[in-house]
């Protein structure tokens, strides 16, 4: 996940609500500001997501993430 993808996550912004940003961003600037969707979701063709999971230890929650040695290897 992108640093751009991140932000939109955490502000909880819909695909709409970003579309119609992105909009006014353009109009604003005269010219994209940020890479288009289309080459975006692109990027995430063929991508290895992570198995997360989360393990408590001494009373605290700890969070992590892993990846499956075979899948890694066939990928």
């Amino acid at each position: 996940m992108d640093a751009m993808s991140a932000m939109w996550e955490e502000a909880r912004c819909t695909v709409n609500s970003q579309r119609i940003i992105l909009w006014h961003l353009k109009k604003f600037f005269g010219r994209r500001i940020t890479v288009p969707e289309k080459e975006i979701r692109e990027l995430e063709e063929g991508v290895l997501l992570p198995i997360c999971n989360s393990v408590e230890i001494n009373g605290e929650n700890v969070h992590f993430w892993h990846h499956n040695i075979n899948e890694v290897v066939l990928h």
